[in-house]
């Protein structure tokens, strides 16, 4: 469960745009605490990610290939019982998976000829400086989309109680805060922290009686270097404590700014 998007941020002091990614992170109330990102060595990488003490693997990484991978559970109608998807392997397996890989489309032949079988259903974007992937597995099949320039805001979004209930309204307010022409930043971090009072269960900053938004993590995309901010909240869903930041060198790696 989780709302992701993505921006293409102004060009800073006559330099090149970078791209930033927002993702927000919703779990059951008692799954175990979030652990803070650290930097994982993946083959001849380097990955920054934060880790799920709970299932292992993680849900977000930046690499020094300057790829951001973001991975969302997929939750189709008719919703299929959790327990049929209990023996499969967890799905914070799948992006450590890639961290390795070189550049978006590396990536994305190697999520590609993955077994869908061997987790339960998923949706994973995958972005470099200038095009996001989106990928679809629905457990038997995965299917991934053509590489596409980011040339406007991207949202995707997932709930445990059915995709189909809060894609609606999270879209609508999705396009209304972007149509309001703030700076684009602005409206992304708006975005991320909405709640509407009366319909906890469906905002982006969401909370229920069993599930609420865990934690917010940033990841801001250049040509020289990637950095993913994470910060966990609290029950009101405000910052916990401080953001932690970490930081790679990409050296122009997988992506041309």
């Amino acid at each position: 469960m989780c709302t992701v998007t993505i921006v293409r941020a102004p060009a800073l002091r006559g330099g090149r745009g970078w791209v930033r990614v927002v993702c927000n992170r919703d779990e059951q109330r008692t799954r175990a605490a979030e652990l803070p990102p650290r930097t994982v060595a993946v083959g001849a990488r380097h990955a920054v990610m934060p880790i799920d003490s709970g299932a292992g693997g993680t849900w977000i990484a930046a690499t020094d290939a300057g790829l951001a991978l973001c991975l969302l559970n997929a939750n189709p109608t008719p919703r299929v019982p959790r327990s049929e998807w209990a023996v499969r392997s967890t799905r914070g397996r799948v992006i450590p998976s890639l961290a390795d890989c070189a550049d978006l489309r590396g990536a994305a032949e190697r999520l590609g000829a993955m077994d869908a079988a061997s987790t339960a259903p998923f949706k994973l974007l995958i972005a470099d400086l200038m095009s996001v992937v989106v990928a679809r597995s629905d457990g038997e099949r995965i299917e991934v989309s053509p590489a596409r320039e980011i040339d406007g805001p991207v949202m995707h979004t997932s709930s445990g109680l059915g995709d189909e209930l809060v894609q609606p309204p999270r879209r609508a307010l999705f396009d209304a805060v972007f149509d309001a022409g703030a700076d684009v930043l602005e409206s992304q971090r708006v975005f991320h922290e909405h709640a509407w009072a009366d319909a906890g269960h469906l905002s982006v900053a969401m909370s229920r009686p069993d599930a609420r938004t865990m934690s917010r993590t940033v990841i801001d995309l250049h040509g020289s270097h990637v950095r993913l901010a994470w910060t966990p909240l609290d029950d009101l869903l405000a910052p916990a404590r401080g953001a932690v930041e970490l930081e790679l060198s990409t050296d122009g790696a997988g992506c041309i700014a």
